[in-house]
């Protein structure tokens, strides 16, 4: 065969979800303008970003959040991530994923 298009294939890249780059690059693929409901902790912005990250049955807190059945596990956010989905903030667009953009954007220079 002439060409092997099986070499070309490029490994999948597994990302550290704790890390703001890759929120940010996850963020970049939601639609800018949809919402997300801040005080369901299952389904929020970040609950939404971890249960794309492979975790299950996400319940999020201000400083953790626990996942796995029956909520078993515990993992720290990292810094300002809290912040970043808050509606508190007195951002006008505060809960769309392209608010979160920005703000990621912005923590991301700190």
């Amino acid at each position: 065969m002439l060409f092997d298009f099986k070499r070309w294939e490029k490994p999948e890249i597994k990302t550290d979800p704790f890390k703001i780059e890759s929120l940010i690059a996850w963020l970049e693929k939601q639609p800018a303008d949809k919402e997300y409901e801040f005080t369901d902790c299952g389904s929020c912005a970040l609950a939404q970003y971890f249960l794309a990250h492979g975790y299950t049955e996400v319940n999020m807190g201000t400083d953790s959040f626990d996942y796995g059945p029956n909520f078993k596990y515990e993992a720290e956010l990292p810094s300002g991530w809290n912040d970043l989905v808050n509606p508190f903030t007195g951002d006008r667009d505060v809960r769309t994923f392209g608010g979160v953009l920005l703000r990621a954007r912005k923590l991301a220079r700190k």
